[in-house]
This record gives structure tokens, sequence and C-alpha cells, in this order.
């Protein structure tokens, strides 16, 4: 068993904001989100983060706040002023080869996201995991922080760890979002389980926010489909990394998660709907999955 690490729990609780004034640096008026991670340089190595200064520049329209570790929350913050930071307290690498898989430890504090004006943590928090019993401590850990600070925390919550698809069903995510609320998470982010009803039912059981993870990449109209269905069950936003800026067109793949899911009012008609989005540079096929969403039927428009 890993030894824990053991942080003060007399972090400073000065702070000029609240938990509502952080969370709004995330959830927006209408409550809905994109959070871009960029914290991926930790866990894997992964191509299209080698300049995230200028990715950053890029997607700065369409994002709400970011995931981010340490190191990039220092040397990025002229980037990321104005938006909402994410720090990442975890280290989550996945098993590689023969090693043993410890699935997420933790390695920084509230105190630290504190010290680099962050507005929130994420952790990753495994229900079923083999170290379960030691995530869930940290995962608690933070919280209690949270408690006498008011910086949110925003639990990723997977059962039995990162990058088991097969696992990711319907019962097992609703128990990782209900286990992560239940110890407290102000949001949580999860995997979509790949059904639309299914996951409807999970986020009416849970009493915090959850939004839901892209995941690998693939194909544009998949991510997108998933996005679309998730918001429509309920989520309050989406929070894709590699599906964005592993995309050769970045703030493509953000701009209809930002303004089509996440941001446009629910059109009264057919004609309402294409006046709002004819002129926003949208390809057919983002049409039509907004189209999907809001439930009109493709053959009563005419794209424009």
């Amino acid at each position: 068993m890993r030894n824990s690490v053991a942080f003060p729990v007399t972090v400073c609780t000065l702070t000029s904001m609240n938990k509502p004034d952080f969370l709004s640096q995330f959830l927006q008026d209408d409550g809905r989100t994109v959070i871009v991670p960029i914290d991926h340089g930790t866990a894997i190595p992964v191509p299209g983060l080698e300049s995230p200064a200028e990715l950053i520049g890029q997607l700065n329209p369409f994002a709400d706040g970011y995931v981010v570790n340490l190191g990039a929350a220092l040397g990025l913050a002229n980037a990321l002023d104005g938006k909402g930071v994410c720090l990442r307290t975890d280290i989550y690498k996945p098993a590689y080869g023969d090693n043993t898989d410890h699935g997420s430890y933790l390695v920084y504090s509230i105190e630290d996201a504190l010290e680099v004006d962050a507005h929130a943590v994420m952790n990753m928090c495994y229900p079923h995991h083999p170290n379960e019993a030691q995530i869930f401590r940290e995962c608690a850990e933070l919280i209690n922080q949270s408690q006498l600070t008011g910086i949110p925390v925003i639990l990723e919550s997977l059962p039995f760890g990162i990058g088991r698809p097969d696992d990711y069903t319907v019962e097992n995510i609703r128990f990782a979002v209900r286990a992560a609320a239940e110890l407290g998470a102000d949001i949580v982010k999860t995997a979509y389980p790949g059904d639309r009803d299914g996951f409807e039912s999970i986020v009416k059981e849970s009493y915090v926010p959850v939004i839901v993870l892209g995941g690998a990449a693939t194909d544009d109209a998949g991510i997108l489909r998933m996005a679309a269905d998730a918001i429509s069950a309920g989520a309050a936003g989406v929070a894709i990394g590699r599906n964005v800026w592993q995309h050769p067109h970045a703030e493509r793949m953000a701009k209809p998660c930002t303004r089509s899911f996440t941001r446009m009012p629910r059109p009264t008609a057919p004609q309402a709907f294409w006046r709002t989005v004819r002129n926003t540079g949208y390809q057919p096929s983002e049409l039509l999955l907004n189209v999907k969403l809001w439930g009109i039927s493709p053959s009563s428009v005419v794209i424009w």
C-alpha cells in the first residue's frame, strides 16, 4: 500500500471569493460550461500540446475554462487570464506494461490552487479500483480543504479507473457519479455511457452538476453527437480535451460545443434555427447534429 501524502488542513481561508463566485468562472448564467482539459502531460505522451499558449489563444473565444497541471498554471498564467482555471491535484497515470496500476495519487492541495489563483481543483475518483480506499481518502481530504476555503472540487469519477470503456456501463457510471456527489464534490465529471436515457436518469439522481468527458480521439460526428446527447439528457456541459486540440482545426471543434450545445436557446421553429446559425460558419454535419439536439426534423428544413 502506498504512503499517503499528508497536507496541512490549516490552509489559508482568506479569499475575496466564495464558492458560487469560483463556480461562476466555469458555469455560466445558463448553468452550462465548456471546459478544455490540457493536463495530459503527466499521464500519457500525446501530440497536440506542443504550443499550449497558442492553443489557449485559439480556444479562448469558445472555452469557459481549462484544466491544467501546476506547471502550466504557473507558466501559462498570462494566456489563461480571464478564464476559469482548474488545477489538477493528482497524477493519474494509466497502467503501463507490467507496472502496478496505482490509479490516482494526490500531489497538490487546495493551498497550491490558491497560490496560482485557480478557481477550482480536479481529482480522479475511481470507485471499485484496487486502491479505492486511498483514492477516496484523498478526495475527501481535498473536499475538507474546500470547505475551509470555498475552492470548488470537481471529481472525475470513473468506475475501475481511466481507460476502461467496457466498464463504463449505465449502472457503473450511476454509482460513480452518486459516490462522488456523496463525498461532497461540487461538480462531477464522468464518461458518457452511450445510452441517452440511461444517462438522463444518472443526471437526475445527482444533486450536483454533471459534465461529460470526451475521452480518446474519435471522429467529429461521433464526439459532437455524444455531446449533443449528453446535454439534451441534462449534463451541465462538456470537458473535452484530445478531441478538441488534436483536431486539425481545434477551434472548429470547440465552437459547436460552445455556441450550439451550451449557448443557443432552443428555437421555436426551423426557420428561427437557421436564422440563428446561418452565419456561424458551421459545416452541414454540425448543423444537422444541432437539428437532432433540438428535435427538429431534418426533412423540414433547408440549408441556405
